[in-house]
């Protein structure tokens, strides 16, 4: 027996009673009613809160609790309350309707509560509220509902009508109190598929996707309201764009993709990365980033072949803009000294084979390469015709440069590893096809100043990494204007002697006690290996 004295309150009455921590609480609270209170009703009605917070007291917390001279209080109990509730509402004849959806929306947090009204057919109740009512209500309704969902049971019957319904209150619902709980369901919902963790795996990208394909404008919705004034939609609409992003099932994948590109959706969250974002935004900024990564990093390995889909279109456009002539052709060929097809080679690959010289970058680096040419086609055509009328040696290949400064941007923001530790915002790698045609201007820029040839190319490039990668960490330049500038504007003599330095700097490493330890005792390790690697050899 482990009695303790407590304080109980009924109502207007309080009292002191000896309570036995050792028994189950039904009956504690059975004790209670009929000898304590003499309570007519059923002793299973009710149930026992701290006073201080309302927290319910169960067998699990009760030793934990309730301490001598607590203040507890006798309530009808969270299975009562949610028996009560859902015929009342069943009933759709109160007038209190408002006011009951109300109390639903905080009493569904507590489990015991949600479990008996979900027995007694609540996420019917709560779906029929959401088709039936307007304004404040609708709102309680909705958030019901998410409140429900973060529980593992009870919404495995949410039906596709319904799904439909939540896609259109995204796109049409003014009210902002309506939309944020109704992005809220659709995040839950996005992410309850094969690959959740709780038992309820049922819905998923698919199931948004019909909605989305019923309304054309889902999407445009959702992607301008992550610079909506009101803060807290801005951010669930950001956390649903990652959801969406994140499961989005592969027969899906390129068309989303490509949707979200088109809507300006990185450039949209680049910009939120810059208004100093709190913390729980700023993690949904974060995950973006992680998602960009990873779709960069799949792009790099995607393989590129003659039969791989949408590669020849690509090819086909950055070809017709260079807007090649047969004397430009003519040119060209006779200052080489090419024999055979020449195509590619007019563009600045070394073979005929493109497809096999852009394996290092894959489909991001054939990318890169057309939204260059894209984002000013006379400015390309001029370039590869300017190119083409210099002596071979003097010639910057377009191609190998642009394969080259997708590349190095890789190294910078690591996507060939897929994974980067996100503890810090890079917004241009959210736009890396703009920060690539700058870069790519760059390289140009300092081939020029440089006089180089094509042995020299290695050079060029080490000095436009070197740029690179001071512009992007050591000045923390966030924006594109700023780092178009600092790109293009900066002086050949300021980034030859920050490249110089960066070289001594490696050198002075390299000169230190502790490195030159390490270098010696590797030389010794890797000398022994290869020589007992011999000897063996010789024995066999």
């Amino acid at each position: 027996m482990l009695s303790t004295q407590v304080e109980l309150v009924y109502e207007n009455r309080e009292l002191s009673c000896l309570i036995d921590l050792s028994l189950p609480v039904a009956d504690i609270v059975r004790t209670l009613c009929l000898d304590q209170l003499g309570l007519p009703d059923e002793p299973g009605r009710y149930a026992l809160r701290l006073a201080s917070t309302l927290e319910l007291i169960t067998d699990d917390n009760i030793r934990r609790k309730v301490s001598y001279g607590e203040r507890i209080r006798l309530v009808v109990s969270p299975q009562a309350e949610a028996r009560d509730m859902a015929r009342q509402l069943q009933a759709n004849t109160t007038t209190d309707r408002k006011k009951l959806i109300f109390t639903l929306k905080e009493a569904i947090k507590e489990p015991e509560f949600a479990v008996e009204f979900c027995r007694m057919g609540g996420l019917q109740i709560i779906m029929d509220t959401v088709r039936s009512t307007t304004g404040n209500s609708l709102a309680y309704a909705l958030n019901s509902l998410a409140n429900l969902m973060e529980h593992d049971f009870g919404w495995d019957q949410i039906t596709d009508d319904f799904i439909h319904m939540l896609a259109r209150l995204v796109v049409h619902e003014t009210l902002v109190n309506v939309s944020r709980p109704a992005t809220a369901v659709l995040i839950k919902l996005v992410c309850a598929d094969a690959t959740a963790n709780g038992p309820i795996q049922c819905y998923g990208y698919a199931k948004l996707h019909q909605a989305m394909s019923a309304e054309s404008d889902f999407l445009p919705s959702l992607v301008g309201r992550l610079s909506a004034s009101d803060y807290v939609l801005a951010q669930l609409s950001l956390a649903l764009v990652n959801a969406m992003s994140t499961h989005v099932t592969s027969e899906y994948t390129d068309e989303y993709q490509r949707e979200l590109d088109r809507l300006g959706a990185r450039k949209l969250v680049m910009r939120l990365m810059q208004l100093n974002p709190g913390e729980e935004m700023g993690k949904h900024l974060l995950d973006f980033q992680q998602i960009i990564l990873r779709h960069q990093h799949q792009l790099k390995y995607t393989q590129l072949g003659p039969e791989t889909p949408g590669v020849a279109d690509l090819l086909n456009g950055i070809w017709q803009a260079a807007r090649i002539t047969e004397t430009d052709k003519r040119v060209a060929v006779e200052a080489s000294g090419w024999t055979g097809e020449v195509k590619w080679r007019l563009l600045g690959f070394d073979t005929e084979n493109p497809w096999k010289e852009m394996q290092r970058v894959g489909l991001l680096g054939l990318q890169h390469m057309y939204h260059y040419v894209q984002s000013d086609a006379d400015h390309f055509a001029k370039l590869i015709i300017e190119q083409l009328n210099r002596t071979s040696q003097r010639r910057c290949p377009y191609a190998h440069a642009s394969i080259e400064v997708t590349e190095l941007l890789s190294d910078q923001w690591n996507i060939g590893s897929g994974y980067a530790p996100a503890t810090a915002f890079q917004p241009l790698q959210l736009v890396m096809e703009d920060v690539h045609t700058t870069t790519l201007l760059a390289f140009f820029r300092a081939w020029n100043h440089m006089e180089a040839t094509t042995e020299d190319f290695d050079k060029v490039s080490a000095l436009v990494r070197s740029h690179v990668r001071y512009t992007l960490q050591e000045s923390e330049i966030t924006s594109l204007f700023d780092y178009e500038r600092a790109m293009l504007e900066t002086p050949y003599e300021v980034m030859r002697a920050r490249q110089l330095k960066d070289l001594e700097d490696e050198d002075d490493l390299l000169t230190k006690l502790a490195v030159r330890n390490l270098r010696e005792r590797l030389y010794r390790e890797s000398y022994e290996f290869v020589k007992q690697q011999r000897i063996e050899c010789l024995v066999r």
